[in-house]
């Protein structure tokens, strides 16, 4: 949308509820890559970049479907493919997520350097050094990143930058690491909640993570994942730049 036409002086009134976190839930639909069963995800937000990274599952062989009561259903059992449309991974800077499960799971990934929203210079070198430290091997062709791993091994990672840890970065770095051959400790991990819903949501599914909401986590790898076939719906996080603007607009 291009230009917003507002008509002031009324006063607010009534309840509104606060949407699902829209980073948490793309990070979230990367992540289910990982699953060796069929993957329940409630409380999605509706936006472009979730339209666009559920396209991105299905052309990696993950069908997605969206009940009557928005309940999303995701069967990564038959994901096979390792690269996405690089004109669709160019819609959504939230694509890079899908390298570290596509590494762990088929030992390739190849995706375009992403696009999505210009907030100002946001590189993905935290991703890749995080990745590389796993024993993955990176190389760029072409605008894409090709990154290739026979086996993903534990190790101690930092993974601050000079502006800070990088959310998206350690979202996809613990992604890999949960699968990888033994302990992984991640130094610098940022704290937000984002990257605790992810956490919970592998760990939901056997992964062994210690240390979620500090700038420190231990992950020991395991060779399988699973969400439970009798669990509920895991559900998105609601947002939290939102809910801070409802207030505002409370106040």
């Amino acid at each position: 949308m291009e230009r917003l036409h507002i008509v002031g002086r009324r006063p607010l009134a009534g309840e509104v509820a606060v949407s699902g976190s829209k980073n948490a839930a793309l990070a979230l639909l990367a992540a289910s890559l990982l699953s060796d069963t069929p993957v329940r995800i409630a409380g999605m937000p509706r936006l472009g970049d979730i339209a666009t990274m559920r396209q991105l599952l299905q052309q990696l062989g993950a069908p997605v479907t969206v009940d009557s009561h928005d309940l999303w259903h995701i069967d990564p059992t038959a994901a096979d493919r390792h690269q996405p449309s690089e004109t669709l991974v160019r819609q959504t800077r939230a694509s890079i997520c899908l390298l570290g499960p596509l590494l762990a799971t088929q030992g390739r990934g190849v995706i375009a350097l992403p696009g999505g929203c210009n907030l100002g210079h946001r590189p993905v070198d935290l991703h890749l050094r995080g990745l590389r430290a796993l024993g993955a091997q990176i190389r760029f062709d072409h605008g894409q990143i090709i990154a290739e791993a026979v086996h993903l091994r534990g190790t101690r990672i930092y993974l601050s930058g000079p502006h800070g840890p990088t959310v998206t970065g350690t979202c996809n770095v613990l992604c890999a690491a949960v699968k990888a051959r033994g302990e992984t400790i991640l130094e610098g991990a940022a704290r937000e909640p984002e990257v605790v819903a992810v956490g919970r949501f592998l760990q939901a599914m056997g992964a062994k993570i210690t240390g979620l909401g500090g700038s420190r986590l231990v992950i020991e790898g395991v060779q399988r994942l699973a969400f439970p076939l009798d669990a509920a719906a895991y559900h998105v996080p609601p947002d939290r730049i939102e809910a801070a603007t409802l207030l505002v607009a409370a106040a």
